[in-house]
């Protein structure tokens, strides 16, 4: 289930219409590589572990707008939950990390489980952003002395039968004006980042590896749910 169906809430706050899209934007990706075969099925199951929290964290701050805005007598009988900032409710939710259900996400620096950090890159003169360059599709990003991990991709991809899969090297593929890629997505110029086709990060490695294409592996495989993969060296 999803939207309505799965979580009603009081309209204050305005977060039901939002909640059932992202739950769309969480679930959409994941049928789809289930169904062309890319992805084992325990990828569906994901969905809920996702999104549930998120819902119920959604709603108890919905209703908690209703009895603060609308309903304060209702403050001593029912206890709600404390406020929480719009921006961690709307952005700033996780999926299956260890910083809870929610945070600032202007404090997150792509850590695995939050939403990929919106910055602005160049490629060949034009400007970019981060979140364009990981719609709809798996994306590696490594830093500009992490050419290995670009050639890794490509070696993944391959190994999951074709997935589609796009890497690009900071400073060769794509210009980074401002400085802020590394800080942004927490890693070195030797690490990688690893951003799901919905744009939250699902691995990162903050240095370099010794074997890339294995450690890549493993990571694809954990996102996929592929249960012959090994586990993943970075968090």
């Amino acid at each position: 289930m999803a939207g309505d169906a799965a979580h009603l809430m009081p309209p204050n706050g305005g977060f039901g219409g939002n909640t059932g899209i992202h739950d769309a934007h969480n679930l959409a990706w994941k049928l789809a590589l289930v169904i062309k075969g890319l992805a084992g099925s325990g990828l569906l199951d994901s969905y809920e572990t996702e999104r549930k929290p998120v819902a119920v964290f959604t709603v108890e701050q919905s209703f908690s707008r209703y009895v603060a805005r609308t309903a304060p007598w209702l403050a001593a009988r029912v206890q709600p939950a404390p406020l929480v900032d719009d921006l961690r409710i709307e952005l700033g939710y996780l999926y299956d990390s260890p910083l809870g259900v929610h945070a600032d996400p202007r404090s997150t620096c792509g850590a695995p489980g939050s939403r990929a950090p919106h910055l602005w890159l160049e490629r060949r003169g034009q400007r970019v952003s981060t979140i364009d360059l990981a719609a709809g599709r798996y994306v590696l990003f490594a830093g500009g002395a992490g050419s290995a991990w670009v050639d890794a991709a490509k070696e993944a991809a391959n190994r999951f039968g074709g997935l589609p899969l796009d890497a690009y090297c900071i400073g060769r593929d794509l210009a980074d004006p401002g400085g802020q890629f590394l800080p942004g997505f927490g890693i070195s110029s030797s690490g990688a980042s690893l951003v799901r086709p919905d744009g939250f990060v699902a691995w990162r490695c903050p240095d370099h590896a010794t074997e890339p294409a294995a450690v890549l592996h493993a990571a694809l495989g954990a996102s996929l749910k592929d249960s012959l993969t090994p586990g993943a060296q970075g968090k």
